[in-house]
């Protein structure tokens, strides 16, 4: 993990470099949403400027770091992304995992695919643009099933994200409060899931029971989901606190 982290950082701080001193863009491999956000608050610590997070359409959720230099204002339409859709024959049933698998199977590496979308006889998906033409000649199977690439966006793209209302009441906006209620776990056993490590806010594991959250915090608890913390919360006559958690589904 720190591996990880380390080799992160280097690509952030080179991209910001070479982009300040050699006069054009730089862009990073595509990253996750932990990836993304620790890339952020690099980015936040160390002031730096002009820059933009894209994944090839508006939501996606794995992303690309684009540094600038200070006289080009950023332009998504400069990001070395590609977008191409497979189409099959319905009834097939293809899985995000059995288009990854495929694409990695070509021997193209994790950071250069970005979202998949799997449709009724489509999918959609973002790769690196240097890995494009040997997905459009070289993909011909998922699985089984014959498919045909084709350059672009073919379909509209599903909801990026969907939620399930969580709702109730708490002594207060501690850890171990909310997460024994997003969870439907006794608050001991959500304080154990805390100090085990199971249990992520803004993509980071928490290191306290008694940390304070606030409206807008991500939540991820091992076994039980991803929840957004929503914005309202209301003080009930008995002085509790009623808040309402957003499910990732």
């Amino acid at each position: 993990m720190e591996d990880a982290k380390a080799l992160l950082e280097a690509r952030v701080r080179d991209a910001f470099l070479i982009a300040s001193e050699r006069g054009y863009a730089k862009f990073t491999p595509f990253l996750n949403e932990d990836e993304s956000f620790f890339a952020q608050k690099l980015i936040q610590k160390n002031r730096y400027e002009n820059y933009l997070f894209f994944g090839g359409s508006e939501g996606n959720t794995r992303r690309m770091l684009g540094a600038f230099p200070s006289y080009l204002e950023p332009d998504l339409a400069e990001f070395p992304i590609a977008s191409l859709t497979a189409e099959y024959p319905v009834g097939y049933a293809l899985s995000h995992r059995d288009f990854l698998g495929s694409l990695m199977g070509l021997q193209i590496k994790r950071d250069a695919v970005g979202d998949i979308f799997p449709g009724e006889g489509w999918c959609v998906f973002f790769v690196r643009e240097s890995v494009r033409e040997v997905v459009l000649e070289q993909l011909t199977k998922v699985g089984r099933v014959g498919v045909r690439i084709v350059p672009g966006i073919r379909h509209e793209l599903p909801s990026h994200a969907k939620f399930e209302p969580v709702s109730g009441t708490v002594a207060s906006l501690r850890l171990d409060c909310v997460v024994a209620l997003l969870s439907r776990l006794s608050r001991e056993k959500a304080s154990a899931a805390i100090q085990l490590g199971t249990v992520q806010v803004n993509h980071e594991t928490a290191q306290s029971c008694s940390l304070a959250l606030k409206p807008g915090d991500i939540l991820s608890i091992r076994g039980c989901g991803k929840f957004l913390l929503a914005d309202e919360v209301k003080q009930t006559k008995k002085g509790r606190l009623f808040i309402t958690g957003k499910k990732y589904i």
